[in-house]
């Protein structure tokens, strides 16, 4: 990459925050409480049986299941939203949704709203800031998107979700429409992010693709990662470690 970009939209779940370890300490903390509680309420023991079993691990497992079918859904729920009884059907894990009334699942659903950022991702946005318009660019609900923004003060210059486009990645739509939204070429334009998959559609479409490894997030077997790195499907790579989205960005600054 000759020339340094003029604006970085960026990949928000995975890449910005960290969702997994967010929402299985999300669900793990609502279990346990309805536990503690359920001397006082008529739960099934079986169930809580099964909840009391769950170590932090399984409740990351059940986090990736209910992420998995949120963005793989064909009809993908607003805000976040998503049935629980289809996120936990596999491994009898479903224990955690049986598990108290309507109001604690409603309380399961705002989770999506509660995600945490990676360490790095809100100074790193302030840099990137400096060197041109920052964007969310994410398949999540433009009100989720704002609500992860302010809980963790991001302050990103746009937020542009699914119902911006009425499309999701990888869409051309959702990349060419960022581009013309901020007025510029595609080829001036950054798309930052810890998946492969939406780092070649972007690519594919003209955009600049910035790629920063995070834990668990790659989807693509090693195989496929070291093709995709031998096929040049990215612009810039930085590796796990003390990398993260500073890593981008200080090469960034250091291209003058």
């Amino acid at each position: 990459m000759e020339q340094r970009p003029k604006a970085y939209v960026f990949d928000i779940f995975g890449t910005v925050v960290n969702w997994r370890y967010s929402l299985a300490k999300g669900l793990e903390a609502s279990a346990q409480k309805i536990i503690d509680e359920s001397a006082f309420s008529d739960v099934d023991e079986a169930v809580l049986a099964r909840a009391r079993d769950m170590t932090f691990s399984d409740w990351e497992w059940f986090a990736f299941q209910w992420y998995k079918r949120y963005i793989n859904s064909g009809a993908r729920p607003k805000d976040g939203q998503e049935s629980g009884k289809a996120a936990g059907s596999d491994r009898g894990v479903q224990a955690r949704w049986t598990l108290g009334g309507d109001a604690e699942k409603e309380q399961l659903v705002h989770l999506w709203h509660e995600l945490d950022a990676w360490p790095d991702s809100a100074a790193a946005v302030t840099r990137f800031a400096k060197l041109g318009p920052t964007a969310m660019l994410s398949d999540g609900s433009v009100a989720l998107l704002k609500s992860l923004d302010a809980r963790n003060g991001l302050r990103f210059d746009q937020v542009w979700g699914s119902d911006t486009w009425m499309a999701y990645k990888p869409d051309p739509a959702v990349y060419l429409g960022a581009a013309e939204k901020l007025g510029l070429r595609p080829d001036e334009v950054a798309l930052v992010a810890t998946h492969l998959g939406d780092l070649r559609a972007a690519k594919k479409c003209g955009l600049k693709a910035l790629y920063v490894e995070r834990p668990f997030e790659e989807r693509y077997t090693e195989a496929e990662i070291d093709e995709a790195r031998r096929a040049g499907w990215v612009d810039m790579w930085v590796p796990y470690g003390p990398g993260g989205l500073l890593g981008i960005v200080e090469r960034l600054e250091a291209m003058g």
